[in-house]
């Protein structure tokens, strides 16, 4: 369904697609412990102890800038 609609889109709109832009915004995880289950399988997140958010955007004079955000346990 999704691809169907994407292409009927691409007829309707013909610049479709060629800009993208995500909003999202750097969630930590409280858990109350370490997950003793390291092994993916899909049901854990076995990369909790870390995050990394990165913001690039370009100046008014053309000029690119990243200001990237970490956190750690």
């Amino acid at each position: 369904m999704f691809y169907a609609t994407a292409n009927e889109l691409k007829t309707l709109l013909p610049n479709y697609g060629e800009s993208l832009a995500i909003d999202s915004k750097a969630i930590q995880s409280f858990a109350n412990h370490r997950n003793k289950h390291t092994k993916r399988d899909g049901r854990d997140d076995v990369d909790d102890d870390y995050g990394v958010k990165s913001y690039k955007d370009e100046r008014e004079d053309g000029t690119l800038w990243e200001k990237i955000v970490r956190w750690s346990e």
